[in-house]
């Protein structure tokens, strides 16, 4: 199992400091900016994140079994 893990490890670099950054750019963000859309016909910021975080609770929940009980609830928000 080791193994595996040092394996997909270089795949993964960053990824921390990439999380932040992200949480940074949409703590300060509005409704307002929420409900923005980058044209005509496509989603609203608000959904995108939305989306962003719901794919990702999933992942932690179903793929990865981790075990807290907000994760389905947080991963059905899609």
């Amino acid at each position: 199992m080791s193994e595996h893990l040092l394996a997909i490890a270089p795949f993964y670099k960053g990824w921390g400091e990439y999380q932040q950054q992200l949480v940074r750019a949409i703590a300060p963000l509005s409704a307002d900016d929420f409900a923005l859309r980058a044209g005509p016909g496509l989603r609203p910021l608000g959904m995108l994140a939305t989306h962003l975080v719901s794919v990702r609770a999933g992942w932690f929940y179903f793929v990865l079994q981790e075990r807290d009980e907000r994760l389905p609830e947080i991963a059905g928000w899609d």
